[in-house]
């Protein structure tokens, strides 16, 4: 059957003087089967686009604004990190649809108690733009007037430490469809969202998009997760955009990309 394989891959900041991301894109749909090598990325790799507050540094991506602003300090910042190719995601005529699978490495930080919002993970048309008046918690995915509609559609997974209403007590994670509120969810202990790796991956036979995420020291780790069924097809375009975003409000914070694949 047709398929999709989806592989980035991230070298750790330590390792070089720059941060540098080995990245390797493999798409295989149908007979065709198109690669991309990025050996490294910094802040001129044509690979990645940035919207909004997003950036690049040695530190890997920042998805929100890392220098305070005058007013707003690192508040009220939305931001997107996103591929410029596209993602396959099923085949119109065929209706086939792919097994993906992707694991990052991420880090939260913050000065103060006081901080949020959060960041996510998503897939989205491959022409969608960061919306407007995105920050807070809407985390860069919609805005007020389109929290609980289509209008920007997507299926995400966001790693929230901000208690906004329609949020459980806590930090969280959770699978979103088109909607601020996640359909699926699980609290974490505070501070599990500063740093941890994730693995999310989607079974085109099962329908089953599942996570799993590890916190703390490789010896002893948390490990969490949590799964949805959905079939894609119903929600998504052939072709998509796939990516990261984040957003701050009155609350703030770094949200930081360490490593992809």
């Amino acid at each position: 059957s047709a398929f999709n394989h989806l592989h980035v891959m991230a070298t750790p900041a330590f390792l070089f003087p720059l941060f540098q991301m080995s990245v390797f894109l493999l798409l295989i749909f149908s007979a065709n089967s198109i690669g991309f090598n990025f050996p490294s990325i910094n802040q001129y790799t044509p690979g990645i686009q940035y919207e909004n507050d997003a950036s690049v540094t040695s530190e890997g991506i920042q998805l929100t604004r890392t220098q305070p602003n005058v007013n707003l300090g690192l508040g009220y910042s939305a931001g997107r990190a996103i591929y410029k190719e596209v993602v396959y995601l099923w085949d119109h005529e065929s209706r086939n649809l792919t097994d993906f699978t992707t694991h990052f490495s991420f880090a939260v930080e913050s000065e103060t108690n006081f901080s949020g919002d959060g960041f996510a993970f998503f897939l989205a048309p491959n022409d969608s733009k960061i919306p407007p008046d995105s920050e807070g918690g809407f985390l860069g995915l919609t805005n007020t007037s389109n929290a609980y509609t289509r209008e920007f559609p997507y299926v995400a997974v966001e790693f929230d430490n901000y208690m906004n209403f329609w949020d459980p007590p806590g930090d969280h994670f959770g699978i979103n469809i088109d909607c601020i509120q996640s359909v699926n969810n699980v609290s974490v202990p505070p501070n599990t969202l500063r740093k941890g790796d994730v693995w999310i991956s989607y079974n085109s036979s099962t329908r089953n998009l599942s996570v799993s995420m590890r916190y703390g020291n490789p010896i002893s780790p948390l490990n969490f997760s949590l799964f949805h069924v959905v079939d894609l097809r119903d929600l998504l375009p052939p072709s998509v955009t796939v990516g990261f975003s984040a957003a701050t409000g009155a609350a703030a914070q770094r949200h930081r990309i360490l490593s992809w694949e």
